[in-house]
């Protein structure tokens, strides 16, 4: 067959890379940007949560402080920046707040219209 030269052939298992699944297009991102990345998109998904008005304020809190615990200074900071915070942040407990307070934003503003 012309033009199938090394179709079907496998890599050797020394060769071959582990990689996740990725988007076609996306850069790989060097791990210490890949797990701030991931953290990001879990506060994005837990502020999704809170922004439904049935959702459970303490479910969201334990998932939250999970997460808050596993982040370092770095990670907290890049994290509250690719959530939407736009102020310089000094420190991870200034970083940690400020994530908090986006992801229970429109929970207060839920509760506080629904009397």
């Amino acid at each position: 067959m012309a033009g199938t030269e090394g179709f079907g052939q496998l890599k050797s298992p020394q060769t071959e890379e582990k990689r996740t699944p990725m988007a076609p297009g996306a850069r790989e991102l060097p791990s210490e940007q890949g797990r701030a990345v991931w953290f990001a998109e879990i506060v994005a998904a837990l502020k999704a949560k809170a922004d439904d008005s049935d959702a459970r304020h303490d479910e969201i809190e334990a998932e939250l402080r999970s997460v808050e615990g596993q982040m370092d200074q770095d990670e907290a900071i890049t994290v509250a920046k690719r959530v939407g915070i736009v102020r310089h942040l000094n420190s991870r407990n200034d970083a940690v707040e400020e994530i908090r307070r986006k992801v229970f934003e429109m929970k207060r503003a839920h509760e506080s219209i629904a009397y």
